[in-house]
């Protein structure tokens, strides 16, 4: 203290810093407790700096008195359970009892206190013990919940160090188990420090464990086993009422705790981290479902009703699987520009914001795309670029009754756990499928382009802006109907099947055939039946059903045409649309009247090239089965298909090849056209009658 004294006192200083000089060594002089020993100091330190006794005396009495005042009420030595325990400066120990009889610490202001001892004075055998307590810590910490995981359990954590810096993340148990561990993973959160000895990490952790809660962790979004609907930011009650999530990923139900990961805000910057779960997340939406709905069906026309009926059925299609086992893709294919992929973008919405695709040829395995369907339950997953001749009929019968892939598991007893397909599917490409039992798995729409008056343009415009802004606060109204959906499903689900039975005789459709097809448009039309009276659907039920039966007219109708023949029409009508590498008009092929007469090579080339692996049939093949259909007219052996192309041709009797081919063929040239004047800059030619 002298030493101290004599290098900040300075007689040739300002009165006012000689003040603030003279007030720090009063103060370190009566911290001394001794009152001899004070004396002194007092003495010595006044010599040392050129003040009397007396003088310094008054200063230290003065120090002496703030101190007294700045020590709260029944915060010195005290004495309960028979032991006498002296307090930090500030810390009231009764309010701590509970913690220092039984596990010798406490946490005050962020920082944690362990209990040490000090024998008496005379540290004779059988004096009293005087125990205090020491920092350990700059950081209060606590185990909100457990969260049991058969392969990977977790606790939820709570750490805040004493500058008011907090975090809530989980971690692996094992991260409790040992000091070192437990040090790391403080560490990886910023400025938080342990530096505990011996028996204090034990007595930390039973404290831990002893007051920790049971929870838990949802890492997959959608409808939960408890019975809620789970968002990134939000949770919903089946009679409609909403339940904020906490910033760190919390909130309670039914006096149980649920802790949802990618809800965190830690991880909210972190663009690597829960990114499809963040998208999963509730927004205010400008206008109401009715509205909504509205606007969907006045830019999709028909499209719109099975887009939205498939929505409503997939919020419950864990009851829709419980009663039938299976659940219906929903097919949009036609040429690039159609607006497939604006349809399920105001489909899948309603969920929160439209989540990326998954592309059914890409580099995913097929293990790779079940876990795509697995991340949210009861929730809307695209599969993009669906293309003929890549084998997908497998992965689409397992998406269709939900079965998913086995993992083996770390367990000694060699027991394997299921990754579930928990989303339903909409399907977009520009081929259509020519496996039978693949068509019967789908709901189809053919999506063409087309022109579009102003007013069509401007709605659009709206409803995109809406979607970009979110409409994920729309989904309570139909939440908030599962109760009576599940309680009806099956037996309205029964009726509709005799219903469209019944309708599909009367349209000449062989209903005993198409058993499939007749459940799964009766999955729809239930949907419908269930909540007519509930949600704002902007269609009837006979509009909903006659529409069905068009497109069901469609698909019956492609699935009957023949598969070699119709994967090559196919590849021709999706080799022509083609915007890269297209089949020309009076190049490759013509187009007349009822004949289309076409350069084979130049079409067997655009077939072929658009299966995979060198799995096209061969072009002998193709001639023979080409030549046996009824709509082959003849072989012209002297064709000029273009001023510098003369060649034999294949002549076909348009309307001959399949019911919808005419269609089919007027809409791929028109599309082309399209494609070649945005690429030049020209109007389209619409050369070909009927196009207009």
């Amino acid at each position: 203290i002298q030493w101290y004294a004599e290098q900040i006192f300075n007689p040739s200083d300002t009165p006012s810093e000689q003040s603030e000089q003279l007030k720090q060594i009063a103060f370190l002089i009566g911290m001394i407790k001794d009152g001899h020993v004070q004396s002194l100091y007092i003495k010595s330190v006044g010599k040392a700096i050129g003040f009397t006794p007396t003088e310094l005396k008054k200063l230290v009495d003065g120090a002496n008195r703030k101190i007294e005042r700045q020590k709260p009420e029944n915060t010195t030595a005290l004495n309960f359970d028979g032991k006498n325990y002296d307090a930090p400066h500030g810390v009231d120990l009764h309010k701590y009892k509970k913690d220092i009889t039984e596990y010798g610490l406490f946490m005050y202001k962020n920082i944690c206190y362990m209990q040490r001892s000090k024998k008496s004075k005379d540290d004779s055998e059988g004096s009293d013990t005087t125990y205090f307590f020491k920092p350990v810590s700059n950081f209060s910490i606590r185990i909100i919940q457990h969260m049991d995981d058969r392969n990977a359990p977790k606790q939820l954590v709570e750490i805040c160090n004493k500058h008011g810096r907090k975090r809530t993340f989980e971690t692996s148990t094992d991260d409790f188990v040992s000091e070192g561990n437990f040090k790391k993973m403080i560490g990886r959160h910023g400025n938080f420090d342990w530096t505990g000895f011996g028996n204090d990490f034990a007595k930390l952790t039973a404290k831990l464990k002893e007051e920790m809660g049971d929870g838990r962790m949802i890492g997959t979004l959608g409808w939960q086993p408890e019975g809620f609907w789970a968002m990134n930011n939000k949770v919903i009650k089946t009679d409609g009422s909403i339940i904020p999530v906490e910033k760190y990923g919390q909130f309670v139900l039914d006096k149980t705790s649920f802790y949802i990961p990618s809800g965190n805000e830690i991880y909210k910057q972190d663009p690597t981290v829960h990114g499809p779960q963040k998208k999963a997340t509730w927004k205010e939406c400008s206008v109401d479902l009715e509205e909504y709905w509205k606007l969907t069906e006045e830019v999709f026309d028909k499209h719109a009703y099975n887009a939205i009926l498939f929505s409503v059925a997939s919020a419950f299609s864990d009851v829709v699987i419980g009663a039938v086992k299976s659940f219906p893709l929903l097919f949009l294919y036609g040429p690039p520009g159609t607006g497939k992929d604006e349809l399920i973008r105001a489909t899948t919405a309603i969920f929160g914001d439209p989540q990326a695709a998954m592309d059914m040829t890409g580099e995913s395995t097929g293990k790779g795309k079940i876990r795509h369907t697995a991340q949210f339950m009861n929730m809307i997953a695209h599969f993009s670029e669906y293309r003929n001749g890549f084998k997908l009929e497998n992965m689409i019968k397992a998406l269709f009754d939900r079965i998913g892939y086995l993992r083996a598991t770390m367990s000694y007893d060699f027991t394997n756990e299921e990754v579930p397909v928990n989303s339903t599917i909409i399907m977009t490409g520009n081929d259509y499928p020519t496996d039978g039992p693949t068509v019967t798995r789908l709901i189809s729409a053919e999506l063409v382009k087309g022109s579009y008056t102003v007013e069509q343009v401007r709605k659009f415009d709206r409803l995109k802006e809406i979607i970009d802004n979110g409409v994920s606060s729309l989904l309570p109204n139909i939440i908030k109907n599962r109760v009576g959906f599940a309680k009806g499903f099956r037996k309205a689900m029964n009726a509709e099947k005799e219903l469209l039975k019944k309708a599909f005789k009367t349209k000449g459709m062989a209903a005993e055939d198409q058993e499939r097809m007749i459940q799964n448009a009766a999955i729809l039309g239930a949907t419908y039946r269930l909540l007519e009276d509930v949600l704002p659907f902007p269609f009837s039920y006979d509009e909903w059903k006659e529409n069905i039966f068009l497109g069901y007219q469609k698909q019956m109708s492609k699935m009957n045409s023949g598969s070699v023949l119709s994967q090559f029409w196919n590849g021709v009508l999706a080799s022509i649309r083609d915007e890269r590498n297209p089949l020309i008009m009076n190049h490759d092929y013509k187009a007349s009247g009822d004949e289309f007469l076409l350069h084979f090579s130049s079409c067997y080339s655009g077939y072929a090239a658009r299966v995979k692996g060198g799995l096209a049939e061969s072009d002998n093949k193709i001639k023979d089965e080409l030549k046996r259909h009824k709509s082959f007219k003849k072989i012209k052996n002297s064709v000029w298909f273009s001023s510098e192309r003369r060649s034999s041709g294949y002549v076909f009797n348009i309307n001959d090849v399949s019911p919808d081919f005419k269609d089919d063929l007027m809409q791929a040239i028109t599309v082309a056209d399209i494609n070649a004047a945005r690429r030049t800059g020209h109007t389209p030619t619409l050369d070909y009658e009927g196009q207009k």
